[in-house]
């Protein structure tokens, strides 16, 4: 079976507390599907694209929608989502945990936060694969403006060229793409969006409720991991036994 993975990230700007990489999982045929009920749905409202950030602040061409239509709109959208992904997965770690804990060699071997965050997918959406009855392999697409394309796209090359690292990860491909031009990433952004802003809740610094989106999303089977500094720390004495390795000759740089 062929899958493809769309990600998407929020918090990589410089001031944010934390970095999110999000998307989703499906079948070829079901993202054909997919685009066509978005599509029509963006055509039907006239626009060409859905931005989740410009939803969510009433930005332009937003500014004019009426709250009942918002609420119909946004559900229409997630109905969508719902009904045509497999898996959805996440990674969430906080940036000055990150920042104190890893060298400046393990940010450059893991691509930084952005990287740590987009690798974990990688492994997890493997993990997912393998664990089904019928196994497969999944080419990835991750939003073309990302901060950090180049390092993704350096250590996905080191693994794909890896025959056992390839099919552990059950690596196809990987593509950046615009968000305005493929629907699933723009599926991925609103997930990416409502993770970063629903992350103090998910945390239990604020006594509320999830957001209603995130309560919808998480009808998709998932994984939604946040690296805590354990985590983290766990995550640098990796990288740096792979810095070691790589001095002594054992392995190629990345």
């Amino acid at each position: 079976m062929t899958y493809t993975a769309y990600f998407d990230e929020s918090g990589t700007h410089d001031d944010s507390q934390f970095v999110v990489v999000s998307g989703y999982v499906s079948s070829v045929q079901k993202w054909v599907e997919f685009s066509a009920q978005w599509m029509a749905a963006l055509r039907e409202w006239g626009l060409e694209f859905f931005h989740m950030t410009d939803f969510a602040v009433k930005a332009p061409p937003y500014d004019t929608w009426e709250e009942p239509e918002r609420r119909e709109r946004l559900a229409r959208l997630l109905a969508i989502i719902k009904s045509h992904t497999c898996w959805s997965d996440a990674t969430i770690l906080p940036r000055r945990i990150f920042d104190e804990v890893f060298s400046a060699r393990a940010k450059r071997i893991c691509g930084g936060a952005y990287g740590l965050c987009a690798a974990a997918c990688l492994l997890s959406v493997a993990e997912w694969l393998r664990s089904k009855e019928n196994d497969g392999w999944v080419a990835h697409v991750f939003e073309a403006g990302a901060h950090g394309r180049g390092e993704l796209a350096r250590i996905f090359g080191a693994n794909i060229k890896d025959p056992e690292q390839k099919t552990y990860l059950r690596l196809l491909s990987l593509r950046f793409e615009d968000k305005r031009d493929f629907p699933p990433l723009q599926a991925a952004d609103l997930l990416a969006y409502e993770l970063y802003r629903d992350l103090p809740r998910g945390m239990g610094w604020e006594q509320k409720s999830p957001r209603y989106p995130l309560t919808a999303l998480a009808e998709v089977p998932h994984k939604w991991g946040y690296l805590d500094g354990r985590q983290l720390r766990k995550w640098s004495e990796i990288l740096s036994m792979r810095a070691a390795m790589e001095d002594s000759g054992e392995v190629p740089p990345l």
